[in-house]
């Protein structure tokens, strides 16, 4: 039996999903994941299929808190805590003060204001050995 495609009847329905709403639960389920895990997620903003206006969207919900770090290393990198305590945005700029990234990072602090355990396990080796050259 042959049957035609056009007598096939499709129905296309349109999901009230939108990019904003979908990334919004993600980030809901980020900070879940943190208060019971204690594991931090980065969302990489610039590898999503979002618009300028969806992207505006986003911020706008999310907002300001009262948390505002300004880094300056290669360029600036500006990290602020939105509205949502342990919802930080994370924008890096280059010494031209073009956008070079833009993250949410769903943890405690940035990653970028953590020491390195290296760096730490240095700055005591330093302070220990000023220490010597201050007390005989």
């Amino acid at each position: 039996m042959k049957t035609k495609l056009n007598s096939i009847e499709v129905q296309v329905e349109q999901s009230n999903t939108s990019p904003v709403l979908s990334l919004l639960y993600q980030v809901e389920h980020a900070l879940h994941t943190l208060i019971t895990h204690n594991e931090s997620v980065s969302i990489d903003l610039r590898t999503l299929p979002l618009s300028s206006n969806q992207e505006q969207q986003l911020l706008d919900f999310l907002g300001k808190g009262e948390v505002e770090a300004r880094l300056n290393a290669f360029g600036e990198s500006i990290l602020q805590e939105t509205k949502y305590a342990g919802v930080w945005l994370v924008e890096h700029y280059n010494p031209n003060a073009e956008l070079t990234g833009r993250y949410l990072e769903i943890a405690w602090l940035p990653n970028i204001l953590s020491s390195p355990l290296e760096d730490v396990h240095n700055a005591l080796e330093k302070l220990s050995c000023h220490l010597k050259d201050i007390i005989p």
